[in-house]
């Protein structure tokens, strides 16, 4: 299963529940507990902006995520 966010941990759950006799390997590309929209919570990025004060601007982010890999 290619994807650790809530979508590929439930492939991957599900995966292993239904089919016993199967290897099955969950890959992610960052860690699995902070990485995808539900980790940081849906639409995170619209929080995080707060461009209205002149501070988080998108390139902030862009640094922040590409760090984070």
């Amino acid at each position: 299963v290619v994807g650790g966010g809530m979508a590929g941990c439930g492939a991957t759950y599900e995966s292993r529940y239904w089919g016993r006799d199967l290897k099955v390997v969950c890959v992610e590309k960052a860690n699995i507990e902070r990485s995808g929209a539900v980790a940081q919570g849906l639409y995170a990025i619209n929080c995080y902006m707060g461009m209205q004060w002149g501070e988080n601007q998108p390139e902030d982010f862009v640094e922040y995520a590409s760090n984070d890999l």
